[in-house]
């Protein structure tokens, strides 16, 4: 109901601001750009003296660049078109009105989301890893991690909390423990968490940083479930640990 009442006073808002839709031109006179592997177009490769090999590099460059991809990187789409199209702001205005009619149709039938799942299982590196490359005693992190939520280093790569930490509060679930952690009593029953900070998707190679890769993060949710049902089979005495 409360969808319904909004739908006629966004309409009104959009129709407004469609005539003054215009096209945006980036006229930055350079760009820096910090992060990780989502946007390194050569740094690791140059620094530590290697390259990645194929398939690196075979959908775009056609050869390896350095690149954690096989073509580019969000950062190079990022790049202004050689020609822009002059008639951007006559096209963003078609979108906006064929947008108006959809948001028309399909606003009545929007309900609130309700996420009830059972258990959560996260795969991926240090945007998400929640302490398996710490438990793994491969790096140890220190002060200032930590330090603006849990007060202590917490195995995260961030001073705080992370992006899959704010996702299991939006769905009242409890943070997930490391796949790897042993140490505290780590309880598995709402889901489990296989990131590992420095992970690629292809396979670990001698000059990795984590060997924890996608394939292997599978493995080990594969284990942990094969595991899990060899436990759950028992008896309900390790319902409490794991999902059921």
């Amino acid at each position: 109901m409360a969808a319904g009442n909004i739908a006629p006073q966004i309409l009104t808002l959009l129709s407004i601001l469609s005539s003054t839709v215009n096209s945006i031109d980036f006229n930055y006179p350079a760009v820096f750009n910090f992060g990780d592997s989502n946007s390194d177009t050569g740094d690791l490769a140059a620094g530590l003296g290697f390259l990645p090999g194929p398939p690196y590099g075979r959908a775009f460059f056609k050869t390896p660049t350095g690149r954690f991809c096989d073509g580019r990187l969000i950062v190079d789409f990022l790049r202004n078109p050689s020609s822009p199209s002059r008639a951007l702001p006559m096209a963003s205005k078609t979108c906006i009105l064929n947008f108006l009619a959809l948001l028309s149709i399909f606003l009545p039938l929007t309900q609130s989301l309700q996420f009830n799942f059972p258990a959560v299982f996260n795969f991926g590196d240090s945007n998400s890893d929640t302490g398996n490359l710490v438990a793994a005693g491969i790096e140890s992190i220190r002060p200032p991690y930590g330090e603006i939520h849990f007060q202590i280093p917490s195995g995260r790569y961030c001073d705080g909390r992370l992006i899959i930490d704010f996702l299991m509060d939006a769905m009242e679930l409890p943070f997930l423990n490391a796949y790897l952690e042993s140490v505290g009593a780590p309880n598995f029953r709402k889901g489990c968490n296989f990131a590992a900070a420095g992970s690629t998707i292809l396979p670990a190679t001698a000059t990795s940083v984590c060997p924890f890769s996608f394939g292997i993060q599978v493995n080990q949710f594969l284990q942990f479930k094969a595991r899990a049902l060899e436990l759950l089979a028992k008896g309900k005495k390790f319902n409490k640990y794991i999902p059921s």
